[in-house]
């Protein structure tokens, strides 16, 4: 009996700290691309200044200091989700090598199949392409990313004493896929407004010109902006 509960013991301690060590590896490549991802956008926006700028003395860059603005902040997530998922599509490859016998990866216990391995290997390979498409700007990197969730998730059910802490990256980049498809997906306010610019641009134009008498009812600084912009004697739009 002692030495029933000393076994459940020594498991319960060995895999709470293998539970603690993938978390731990995890958060740790999470707060890498984080700080890589910040750094190249404060560097890109002159929020900070490479040694060699620097030396040229504060003078050198007057006037080209910018703030971060909205722009900024959506670049640098966007630098930071993909890199955050092109690592979490490369730890794939781990149960890529053990089950199709590249390598011995003793951190995996579980045996894996050439099957599951394989399996794993099409996991890593699009988790990494949408974590590509993102950092690339394809507004269609979303919908790789639903594949490589799915995907992911079900490796990570076959081998879960080993894998079950990558659920955690799955729900995190299910939050960046979700975003994604609301923001550039069929139904979003871009996709909305690309489909109306389009039919506005299809449509025939009129042949009435903008003349001073249509110039006449507005207020003069607009006027004067009308003149300006050279629209007087063009077509109306």
């Amino acid at each position: 009996m002692t030495r029933g509960r000393s076994d459940d013991r020594s498991f319960g301690q060995v895999w709470l700290w293998r539970t603690m060590k993938d978390a731990s590896a995890f958060l740790l490549s999470y707060r890498v691309a984080l700080d890589l991802g910040c750094a190249c956008q404060l560097w890109r926006f002159n929020v900070i200044e490479l040694p060699s700028r620097a030396a040229h003395g504060p003078t050198a860059h007057v006037g080209r200091d910018r703030s971060i603005n909205g722009r900024a902040v959506r670049s640098t997530l966007r630098w930071v989700v993909g890199i955050v998922i092109v690592v979490r599509g490369s730890i794939h490859l781990l149960g890529a090598a053990k089950g199709l016998g590249w390598a011995d990866v003793s951190r995996l216990a579980d045996p894996i199949s050439r099957g599951i391995g394989a399996t794993w290997l099409a996991a890593a390979v699009v988790t990494i392409a949408a974590g590509a498409l993102l950092l690339a700007r394809v507004r269609w990197w979303w919908v790789v990313g639903v594949s490589a969730i799915v995907i992911s998730q079900a490796v990570i059910v076959m081998s879960w004493t080993d894998a079950k802490v990558g659920t955690i990256a799955n729900v995190i980049m299910l939050g960046a896929v979700v975003y994604g498809c609301a923001s550039k997906g069929p139904r979003s306010g871009r996709a909305e407004y690309r489909r109306r610019a389009g039919r506005a641009l299809e449509a025939p134009r009129s042949l009435d010109l903008v003349t001073e008498a249509d110039l006449a009812q507005l207020p003069a600084s607009v006027a004067a902006y009308v003149r300006q912009a050279g629209a007087v004697g063009q077509p109306r739009v």
